[in-house]
């Protein structure tokens, strides 16, 4: 199942499909909730953050996935400004 709730432009649909079959296809491996994000590019006290730890090297079983995936460490739920700012600059 793919929940779609946002209204954003996607400007590279072919990548943007290939993300979502990377995802359908590792979330249905086991068991596991598969989140696309996007990097932020400014602090936003408006949604939440995830925070990524450390990067997952998932393989299909006939070849690599084409998506990097993340594991997350946790979500932050409308943090506010100085802490988005924080996490921005911190890459993760």
């Amino acid at each position: 199942m793919a929940v779609l709730p946002a209204d954003h432009v996607i400007p590279e649909e072919k990548k943007f499909q290939q993300i979502l079959a990377d995802s359908l296809d590792l979330a249905s491996r086991g068991q596991v909730i598969v989140t696309i994000g996007i990097k932020p590019t400014e602090p936003a006290t408006d949604t939440a953050i995830s925070m990524s730890v450390s990067r997952c090297r998932r393989r299909r079983e006939s070849s690599p996935y084409k998506t990097t995936f993340s594991k997350v460490q946790r979500f932050v739920e409308k943090p506010h400004f100085d802490k988005a700012l924080e996490y921005v600059n911190s890459g993760q």
